[in-house]
């Protein structure tokens, strides 16, 4: 694919499709959540090892607001796995209702 600004053109060789890469996880009019079809493992001698997903969120202002000319927000985030976080994490996450060992609620 060839993309030309200004007189200065760089060729791509391949432009990844986000459904290659990512899942969806929920779509409402005014936010869409992706997490990726991989998951990946942090490993890092000294530190926590856990497992972990990549969300990206996006999600359009202006619903919210009910004003025209907002942004739209785009949001890369890493998700660690739900086995893998302390006790303490997973009590107060369960507590807040955002999260169980079944999966990601709203």
């Amino acid at each position: 694919m060839m993309r030309e600004f200004g007189g200065v053109s760089a060729y791509v060789e391949k432009v990844n499709d986000v459904e290659e890469h990512f899942e969806e996880y929920y779509d409402s009019s005014d936010r869409v959540v992706y997490f990726s079809k991989k998951t990946f493992r942090h490993e890092e001698e000294g530190l926590l090892y856990f497992s972990y997903k990549y969300a990206i969120v996006v999600t359009d202002v202006g619903a919210y607001t009910g004003e025209d000319d907002t942004p739209i927000v785009v949001e890369l985030m890493l998700v660690p796995s739900f086995s893998d976080l302390t006790k303490e994490n997973k009590e107060g996450l369960i507590e807040y209702g955002g999260y169980s060992d079944s999966g990601i609620s709203e």
